[in-house]
């Protein structure tokens, strides 16, 4: 749940093991916590509820941690603490339909408005960056009827070397934000140990673009050990790059943690920008706008607090 609210209300109608994250996404200490008390979770929201990507991306994390997630799809203006009014009947049938985390991301992307190239973009940002299993593979062919894709399309929505050549095409436009991310991915691979350890605790959300998070993905398969012969191969011009960027750029592990803690203030001002821009903030919402303030203060003290990296 998102907020204190629903979890009072589905209490009273006797569904007891809900608790709220009291924002619009997961934080490592909660999924740690989670992880200690049980092996499925399932997210329930309002569908039209602000932040409602956030909230998904934060299930990413938990996902990494080796939990399984499920996405309980609420009646169109209707939240939790609707439907728990209604009894614990219907909450628990919502339960019951709860969709697999990639299974639901793709079909609201091939769902949602567009064309039928941005639809199976969306559909193939997502499919690429998951791992290979059963449920992909039914994802595919679930896309490829509803878009009616040849074999070769279908094929490519689970490739990640269209991406690793946008990565490095978009070399000379990036922003500033952008070339700190390539950077600490480059510095990534030069620390292997620190970088799997930083690259565990940040999701799509960190990073400002689906092309810098596959990128992402991969380095983290490579600094694990669990990157596979194709993947490199597919991969290979990107890993070069980033690592004679980091070369250039020097390799010192500090400068790894101020850009890990610049990729935590990006997101975190992301999250701030959303809610400052919607003048009619509930009380849970002006209660995260308070803590994200604080959080933003607390990251830029601890960047300017990084030792010198020289």
């Amino acid at each position: 749940m998102e907020g204190y609210t629903d979890v009072l209300m589905l209490h009273q109608a006797g569904v007891e093991r809900v608790v709220a994250s009291m924002g619009t996404a997961l934080t490592e200490r909660q999924v740690a916590e989670l992880r200690r008390l049980c092996s499925t979770v399932r997210l329930a929201f309002d569908a039209d509820a602000a932040g409602q990507e956030a909230s998904l991306r934060g299930m990413e994390l938990a996902q990494r941690a080796g939990l399984r997630v499920l996405v309980v799809s609420l009646p169109a203006g209707q939240d939790p603490a609707d439907l728990a009014a209604e009894g614990p009947e219907a909450f628990e049938r919502a339960l019951e339909n709860a969709e697999e985390y990639l299974t639901y991301r793709v079909r609201r992307a091939v769902e949602a408005p567009g064309t039928r190239d941005e639809r199976y973009q969306r559909a193939r940002t997502l499919l690429a960056a998951a791992p290979q299993s059963v449920e992909r593979d039914e994802v595919v062919r679930a896309v490829s009827d509803r878009l009616g894709l040849t074999d070769d399309l279908a094929a490519a929505l689970v490739s990640r070397a269209p991406m690793a050549e946008s990565v490095n095409r978009r070399r000379t436009q990036l922003t500033p934000r952008e070339r700190d991310e390539r950077l600490f991915l480059g510095l990534c691979l030069a620390h292997p140990i620190e970088g799997n350890a930083l690259l565990d605790k940040l999701d799509v959300s960190h990073f400002t673009g689906a092309s810098h998070w596959e990128a992402a993905t991969h380095v983290r398969r490579v600094v694990a050990g669990e990157a596979q012969a194709r993947e490199d191969e597919a991969w290979a011009p990107t890993i070069a790059e980033l690592t004679a960027l980091a070369s250039r750029e020097g390799t010192s592990e500090a400068a790894l943690q101020e850009l890990f803690w610049k990729l935590r203030l990006g997101r975190t001002e992301d999250e701030l920008k959303a809610l400052e821009q919607n003048a009619d903030l509930s009380l849970e919402e002006q209660e995260r706008l308070r803590e994200l303030q604080a959080l933003r203060l607390s990251i830029l003290e601890r960047i300017r607090s990084q030792p010198s990296q020289e």
